[in-house]
């Protein structure tokens, strides 16, 4: 059953709202390595994965920039980046404005943070 089907436990229901949360990410960020073809690196994995670390990727200057004062991607780092892009690592090349809403933040983590 797909989690966005799901219902029950609030933990459930959170991984629920993440899985619709990663519908922002999905046409640029693939969430298993095997995919080819997205224009940014996997995000399967990334809760605890050291920054700008995927192979085959090229990241942008600055976030090889912020991975040197950032190294791996938690949590609070991830809520700090998806909040606003361009304020956590500046000059970065992801077309993306941010999540404004802490909770959607959250449960996008939290789904991420479940992924191979």
């Amino acid at each position: 059953m797909p989690l966005a089907a799901a219902s029950g436990s609030p933990a459930t229901n959170q991984l629920a709202v993440g899985e619709r949360a990663y519908q922002q990410c999905y046409a640029c960020h693939a969430l298993s390595p095997e995919t080819i073809g997205a224009d940014g690196p996997h995000l399967g994995g990334i809760v605890g994965r050291r920054v700008a670390s995927v192979q085959r990727y090229r990241y942008s200057a600055a976030l090889e920039d912020f991975a040197k004062t950032s190294p791996v991607w938690t949590e609070e780092r991830l809520d700090a980046f998806l909040a606003d892009p361009e304020r956590a690592a500046p000059g970065n090349a992801m077309g993306y404005f941010g999540m404004d809403d802490p909770a959607e933040r959250a449960a996008l983590i939290a789904f991420l943070a479940r992924q191979p």
